[in-house]
């Protein structure tokens, strides 16, 4: 999935839902990873959708890999 492939959808008339399966796997040290991931989500979010993730890590580990900048806008249910 790309982000370019999310506003295609819109302009087709659909309302963007991304599912991320185990979010803590995103490699957030490598530019290409973190930033292709920032994009589909900010898309995603922009048009009107939304974004729902998996981990099998705990609230505090999660935060902690995905750093203060995304793991601070992040709501749990465990």
């Amino acid at each position: 999935m790309t982000a370019e492939k999310i506003l295609a959808a819109v302009r087709a008339g659909f309302i963007p839902c991304v599912f991320i399966d185990e979010i803590d796997k995103v490699k957030l040290d490598s530019e290409f990873q973190a930033k292709s991931s920032h994009d589909i989500i900010n898309v995603a979010q922009a048009n009107g959708g939304m974004v729902c993730a998996s981990s099998n890590l705990g609230a505090q580990s999660l935060m902690k890999a995905l750093g203060p900048q995304v793991g601070g806008s992040l709501n749990f249910n465990p």
